[in-house]
């Protein structure tokens, strides 16, 4: 069972290990914490979630979009969610994927997040 008290700083430090090691992270915009209009995103990190996708998938032996497809990505990229919650409420996202991919995913996001703050 998840726990939807969790949070971007309850990130475990061994979470770059999980990262795409082909997607760099530029520092060139600082990281409010909340979501950017509707019709922007962060480009290196819808980048770097789409290499963890892909990732998953050849692990699975799945086409991407399995994972999740480009509209949940862009959405992750957009709303930088930083717990369960708010996680649930991308698009694409269900209970099961929740469980299945849920902490990656946001561990993935908050790595990016403190990346780009620091």
């Amino acid at each position: 069972m998840i726990e939807s008290t969790t949070t971007c700083h309850d990130c475990m430090a061994d979470t770059a290990r999980s990262l795409p090691e082909e997607a760099p992270i530029h520092h060139s915009s600082p990281i409010s914490g909340t979501a950017i209009p509707d019709d922007r995103f962060e480009e290196e990190l819808f980048r770097t979630l789409t290499l963890l996708r892909r990732q998953l998938a050849e692990k699975q032996r799945v086409p991407p979009y399995v994972i999740f497809n480009d509209k949940s990505l862009r959405e992750m990229a957009q709303k930088l969610p930083e717990d369960f919650d708010s996680f649930r409420s991308i698009s694409g996202v269900g209970k099961s994927k929740l469980e299945k991919y849920g902490r990656i995913f946001l561990d993935t996001i908050c790595t990016y997040k403190r990346q780009m703050a620091g």
